[in-house]
């Protein structure tokens, strides 16, 4: 496990500079503005670096090296999803400190939804990247970052205690890491079943 998340941090190391600035860029605006837009997005351009790593690999045709490895393909996909979890805490740490020095308020509410958001554009996006490629998956990735960002919108509305949704809003995360359980166990249906015969 430790070897994989080495081997993509070398790669994104060197290619992530211009997407790691828009993150940058981001993290600050959603400081100063506290809008949820720009905290969500914060969230999506490090799970970009993410997903960037398994259209690095197919192009790349690392999966199918890799199963010639003593690796197992649980531990391959695995490692894609711990990945991106340290890219949403990344996003969490970086709006907490922007928000902190440009005196912004709402952080629990804001590492609420990056939570609840990585979580769910991770459980969606990842099953449909492994089982049909990154670039066949590259509309529905689009179409579900803009879904959960509506829905970030919407709920960033509700900003005083007294409403329930607020309150609800606190448990996405929750629900979110359910997603993300379940959404790993078909990834590693998906990768087991995957014939590299033709790569």
């Amino acid at each position: 496990m430790k070897a994989l998340l080495l081997k993509d941090w070398y790669l994104l190391r060197k290619r992530w500079g211009v997407l790691f600035g828009m993150v940058l860029l981001f993290s600050v605006l959603a400081g100063v503005q506290t809008t949820m837009l720009y905290t969500l997005m914060t969230t999506m351009m490090l799970l970009m670096i993410s997903l960037n790593t398994l259209a690095y690999d197919q192009h790349d045709g690392w999966d199918a090296y890799a199963c010639a490895l003593p690796l197992s393909r649980a531990q391959l996909v695995l490692s894609k999803y711990v990945l991106a979890c340290i890219c949403i805490v990344v996003s969490v740490i970086l709006v907490l400190v922007s928000t902190l020095l440009f005196g912004g308020s709402n952080l629990l509410a804001s590492a609420s939804a990056q939570l609840a958001f990585g979580f769910f554009f991770v459980a969606c996006n990842f099953p449909l990247i492994i089982r049909f490629g990154f670039e066949k998956s590259r509309v529905y990735y689009l179409v579900v970052a803009g879904v959960l960002i509506g829905l970030g919108s919407v709920f960033s509305q509700y900003t005083q205690p007294s409403f329930s949704a607020f309150k609800l809003s606190y448990l996405l995360p929750l629900v979110g890491l359910l997603a993300l359980l379940g959404s790993l166990k078909l990834s590693i249906s998906f990768m087991k079943n995957k014939d590299f015969s033709e790569t």
